[in-house]
């Protein structure tokens, strides 16, 4: 019996000694869980900390930011008034001149008279467009043009025909547009509208280049626009002329780059520019020396929403 009390008072240490030397091990377990949790919250505090900076660091940027672009509009505004004001009484003189230019022209007996007046004519015709490309400039950097809207791709032809319709009938050009009945865009309509209005400037003075240089042999000149669906997708539109066509060297660069500053004619940049932010094309697609030019444009009825000025 004593043999059993002492074989049962020691396992009853023994399993005393391995509760306890449990409990001491829970007990540092714990202790390290706690610090670890301790430093767990002390990461988190840092975190919503820096998290709080950089919301107030956004808040003030975005605040920043939109006082800018506010600024910008203004800026934009006043400079697009400016130029309305600058147009409007520049027109009329503009206007004035160009006629007694064609009616002098139109006197004077003196081939060479008549070449030099020409000349100038077509100088201050120059000047207008680009006049007129200076609105259209201003227009990439005024986000109220950045609006997409539903229009008449026919109207925008016709519009643009007759911003040129006075050279065109001084130059007794012919001109036939054929435009596909119904058809409507998405899109920036003044955007468009420039493309049309430039196309038809390079067009029709090209025409006026080959009657000066053709010294009275030819004097009939012709722009044809035709404009419809390609597919369910797409719109083509097809601008031919009888002028002088585009030199070899021209053809290399021109519709390459939509940069504002280069080495063609700021019509032309515009052009690419406004065609690129409809997610379109615009190609060459055959010109040769006073046979003329054959000009594809096409346009996807509904533009890419994501673009950049």
């Amino acid at each position: 019996m004593t043999l059993y009390y002492i074989i049962t008072l020691s396992l009853v240490g023994i399993m005393i000694g391995i509760l306890l030397w449990r409990d001491r091990m829970w007990k540092k377990e714990l202790i390290t869980v706690s610090v670890e949790y301790e430093q767990w919250i002390k990461a988190a505090d840092n975190l919503r900390s820096q998290l709080g900076q950089k919301t107030e660091e956004l808040l003030s940027a975005n605040t920043a930011l939109k006082a800018s672009i506010h600024e910008l509009q203004e800026r934009t505004d006043f400079l697009d008034t400016l130029y309305k004001m600058f147009w409007h009484d520049l027109k009329k003189p503009m206007g004035g001149i160009m006629l007694r230019l064609a009616q002098l022209q139109g006197m004077s007996t003196e081939l060479l008279v008549q070449g030099q007046i020409g000349e100038v004519r077509s100088d201050m015709e120059s000047l207008v467009d680009f006049n007129r490309n200076i609105g259209d400039l201003l227009q990439v950097y005024n986000r109220k043009a950045w609006t997409q809207e539903a229009f008449s791709l026919c109207e925008c032809l016709h519009e643009a025909h007759s911003f040129h319709s006075a050279s065109l009938t001084h130059y007794k050009i012919d001109v036939t547009v054929s435009c596909e009945e119904g058809l409507r865009l998405v899109g920036y309509p003044s955007f468009v509208q420039a493309i049309f209005r430039n196309l038809l400037s390079n067009a029709w003075k090209t025409i006026v280049s080959r009657m000066d240089n053709s010294f009275g042999e030819f004097s009939q000149g012709r722009i044809e626009v035709r404009a419809g669906l390609e597919s369910e997708e797409w719109v083509r539109v097809e601008v031919t002329d009888n002028g002088e066509g585009i030199p070899p060297d021209v053809q290399a660069t021109l519709f390459q780059s939509a940069a504002l500053i280069g080495e063609t004619n700021l019509g032309s940049r515009l052009i690419t520019r406004f065609v690129q932010l409809h997610g379109g094309s615009i190609e060459i697609v055959d010109t040769a020396e006073d046979q003329g030019s054959h000009i594809r444009l096409r346009l996807p009825l509904h533009p890419p929403t994501n673009h950049s000025n």
